[in-house]
């Protein structure tokens, strides 16, 4: 009889302790490093959590979905993109932004089925957007171009020659 409860005792204590595992995630940044620590979890649950607290648009396909059991300590973003893409055969697509002081800052996350780097799918609903930033470019384009023409009429005008 003993026997019995004591494996049965025995069988609740691992059961439990496998079920606490397997519902554990978490995701936090320090001082601009990342730490994950996520034991079979959804991949879109763990990268929503990255996006959550970073702020990154992230977009997973739905090819890629499965249980992902992972540890990432104090790593940048990008490396701990890295690493998932390595550790689960995936494709990362990284968006970056320049900022006005020159540096660069990761903005969206496309995560792809390995070999499939074709995210037009994903990323239909931006469409507009890429649009919008398309055409600030070309009006910033010829805002330039105008600017140099101008710089060149000063040039000239200064110089005594006639425009052409």
């Amino acid at each position: 009889m003993f026997l019995r409860i004591s494996s049965l005792v025995l069988f609740l204590i691992a059961f439990g302790t496998a079920s606490a595992r397997v519902l554990a995630l978490d995701v936090r940044v320090e001082n601009e490093r990342v730490f994950i620590e996520a034991n079979q979890q959804p991949l879109s649950s763990v990268l929503r959590g990255i996006a959550d607290i970073t702020g990154v648009t992230v977009q997973v396909s739905p090819a890629v979905e499965r249980l992902i059991s992972l540890s990432v300590r104090g790593r940048t973003l990008q490396q701990a993109m890295d690493q998932i893409a390595t550790q689960e055969r995936l494709n990362v697509v990284l968006g970056w932004e320049r900022m006005v002081d020159g540096r660069s800052r990761l903005v969206s996350v496309y995560v792809l089925p390995d070999g499939n780097m074709d995210h037009s799918s994903l990323d239909a609903e931006y469409s507009d957007q890429r649009q919008t930033l398309n055409q600030q470019n070309n009006k910033a384009k010829a805002m330039l171009k105008r600017a140099g023409k101008r710089e060149e009429r000063e040039r000239r005008k200064q110089e005594g020659l006639r425009l052409p």
